[in-house]
């Protein structure tokens, strides 16, 4: 029986070799660091597979390796691997940490209203959507380098750096415009076609200056008490022509025909000749003596005639 001597050499050969047949090349990776290494391509472990090789994109962005790269960074540092065809690749990725637009728009906020822009302002920025990715081993904080502003025409220039107070941070130039707000008072629910608009109804909302008509309501006094002639959208601005006062005399209605004088008070019947809100002057024709006069809407059903006058209740 033979005996079979294993020497420590001989283990630590046995260890590189199956080491080496079992190199396999990752199919995509995701690195934290500016670097990427031989382990994020073989999964090397130790010193060895912590060698940097090249560097990783910026943060949030991806690269591909192709075959003959690959190939030659494993002969580089003497990996047993090579492609099976020239189809093989790699797509690196680097992990990131995003800065978000509402993070943006308050520091710009911010710079503009110390400007002088005002305390209700939104802003419009120009271009696509700027995305700012950072490593993900740094705060993500912006910081403000330098703010132009023209009051007359809303514009503003701004350069923002991320990570704030670092000299090496990229820097993005932003243009864009400020749209000062207004508040207006509006429906909380959908209101129908002759719905009376109540106070408790009223809500706030906040809309561009420059999208206001002449005929928006601005005042909740002249919402309140008002009936929808259409369909009133909740939360949205409500214009002149949408509401009306309520009518309270229907044409060809019956209505109290009331005639106040210092010494007498009379009333009669009458027939609206047309509809009328309160307030409002309205015709309406004598039930007896079918003579039409002017009166006032007082109330739902109801108009006054003031002494003197040639209308004859009899």
């Amino acid at each position: 029986m033979r005996s079979i001597i294993i020497t420590a050499t001989s283990l630590a050969l046995m260890g590189n070799a199956a080491l080496a047949s079992e190199v396999k090349l990752r199919s995509s990776i995701i690195v934290e660091d500016k670097y990427i290494t031989l382990s994020d391509l073989f999964g090397l472990p130790g010193e060895k597979g912590a060698t940097p090789i090249a560097y990783a994109p910026a943060p949030g962005q991806r690269s591909t390796l192709d075959a003959k790269w690959l190939y030659r960074v494993a002969r580089a540092h003497k990996i047993r691997w090579r492609p099976l065809s020239l189809k093989t690749k790699l797509i690196v990725e680097r992990a990131s940490q995003q800065v978000f637009q509402d993070d943006l728009k308050t520091i710009l906020l911010a710079g503009l209203r110390a400007k002088g822009a005002g305390d209700d302002i939104e802003l419009s920025m120009n271009g696509r959507t700027l995305a700012i990715h950072l490593p993900t081993n740094v705060e993500p904080t912006i910081g403000l380098d330098n703010l132009l502003y023209n009051p007359k025409s809303g514009r503003f220039v701004a350069t923002v750096a991320a990570p704030a107070d670092d000299p090496a941070a990229k820097r993005h130039r932003i243009t864009g415009r400020v749209h000062p707000m207004i508040s207006i008072p509006v429906v909380g629910k959908r209101l129908r076609r002759g719905d009376i608009v109540k106070k408790h109804h009223i809500t706030w909302t906040s809309i561009r200056e420059s999208s206001v008509r002449r005929d928006t309501i601005l005042h909740e006094e002249d919402l309140v008490g008002m009936a929808a002639k259409r369909i009133v959208r909740e939360h949205a601005p409500v214009r002149l022509s949408y509401v009306q006062r309520p009518v309270l005399v229907r044409k060809n209605g019956l209505v109290t025909i009331h005639l106040a004088s210092r010494s007498m008070t009379l009333t009669a019947q009458g027939q609206a000749m047309q509809d009328g809100s309160k307030g409002e002057i309205v015709q309406v024709k004598n039930i007896q003596s079918k003579k039409v006069i002017e009166a006032v809407v007082t109330h739902a059903g109801k108009v006054s005639v003031s002494a003197p006058t040639h209308f004859k209740v009899n």
